[in-house]
């Protein structure tokens, strides 16, 4: 695979009942598992930013940061000299402060 397609992934990349069933009611075999009100705001987003300058952030369903940990990754990520596209869940929403998300608006897209 790694010849025709250069991608790295972490972590399950299949939905949990192939695994070890710890997600319960986990059924949905796509593997896009966040259904955007409007994808559109991602795909324009990211036509004006040069190649190869996004990062794109996302744990998936299977793992939750903690408060600290939300903290750090998003101070991290802003103080890179990258753009990012980050989805985070609405549960973990809260964890990120709201200073955090007025000063990324002209650097990262926050997707939920």
């Amino acid at each position: 695979m790694s010849k025709f397609c250069p991608l790295l992934t972490i972590g399950p990349a299949v939905p949990s009942f192939y695994l070890d069933n710890r997600v319960q009611n986990d059924k949905d075999n796509d593997l896009n598992l966040y259904k955007l009100l409007d994808p559109s705001i991602c795909t324009n987003w990211l036509n004006t930013k040069p190649e190869r300058s996004v990062v794109y952030v996302s744990f998936g369903n299977m793992d939750c940061l903690s408060n600290e940990q939300m903290e750090e990754l998003a101070w991290g990520l802003k103080q890179n000299n990258f753009y990012f596209l980050w989805v985070v869940r609405a549960s973990e929403e809260p964890k990120l402060l709201k200073q955090f998300i007025e000063e990324i608006a002209d650097k990262g897209l926050l997707v939920k």
